[in-house]
């Protein structure tokens, strides 16, 4: 049985560093498909992408933003929290069904 005291900061952690993870992931998706480099240079940075992953997981400025989300989260109360992230779940299902083959 876990201890009482136990906070779940460690499961804050763990959700705090996968959502950065995959805000970084999203944002490099978003910079080949739409981004202003030519086709050759999008190319060459898909075939390097654990190295631009790895880069733009090292830059502050990235995570600054979620660690930001997340603290903001922590601090809410248990309800507020819950509607907030109800709204982030709604907002991000609202926009993958409007592709084919979604739910």
């Amino acid at each position: 049985m876990p201890d009482s005291s136990d906070s779940f900061d460690d499961l804050w952690e763990l959700a705090e560093a996968h959502v950065c993870e995959t805000y970084v992931l999203r944002s490099f998706l978003e910079y080949l498909r739409d981004g202003d480099d030519p086709p050759e240079k999008k190319l060459e940075r898909a075939r390097n992408w654990k190295v631009e992953i790895s880069i733009a997981l090292a830059n502050s400025k990235e995570s600054e933003k979620v660690t930001k989300l997340f603290r903001t989260l922590r601090d809410c109360s248990p309800k507020e929290r819950r509607v907030a992230v109800l709204k982030v779940l709604a907002e991000a299902d609202a926009l993958y069904a409007r592709f084919p083959g979604s739910k």
